[in-house]
């Protein structure tokens, strides 16, 4: 039908000028009406196949195929949900239940360790209460006063 490609001069420089392929108005007209007689066809044959619809599955291979939606979720549950589900069942007994509960529960059996040791320390008598407090501003006066002191004596602990 003829028609003007205004992009054809302006890439002329790259593509080079544009060569005319001239097709009869009546080879243009066969062209469209067989493009539409296709689509018009292709439209009747899904009216048809898809009016009669029931909710039985279909029997040929492809209809089925179709059927179950090119089976994309079994192909999925099978790549991503099982294994995104085991990947999170061993999460959930391994590192959850050891190592985070464990850290959970291991602080409150330290704190409670802890708490039952200290009570030993307050047993009553005056003079175990003395020594602490003469204890803990000793090790006050060391951090206040030489704690580099203190940070090798720390050090060499720890060695």
């Amino acid at each position: 039908m003829g028609g003007h490609h205004w992009l054809s001069h302006q890439l002329s420089s790259i593509v080079g000028e544009p060569t005319e392929i001239g097709l009869s108005h009546a080879t243009e007209w066969v062209l469209m009406a067989v493009s539409v007689s296709i689509a018009v066809i292709a439209l009747l044959m899904a009216v048809n196949i898809y009016r009669k619809k029931t909710d039985e599955a279909p029997t040929s291979f492809i209809g089925q195929f179709f059927y179950n939606k090119w089976h994309i979720d079994e192909l999925y549950n099978t790549v991503i949900v099982n294994p995104l589900n085991r990947f999170a069942g061993f999460l959930k007994n391994s590192i959850e239940k050891q190592v985070i509960d464990g850290a959970v529960n291991g602080t409150g059996k330290l704190v409670q360790y802890s708490a039952r040791q200290l009570r030993l320390i307050q047993n009553g008598q005056v003079g175990y209460y003395i020594l602490f407090m003469v204890l803990g501003i000793v090790l006050l006066f060391l951090l206040w006063f030489n704690d580099t002191l203190l940070l090798r004596f720390f050090h060499n602990l720890i060695k």
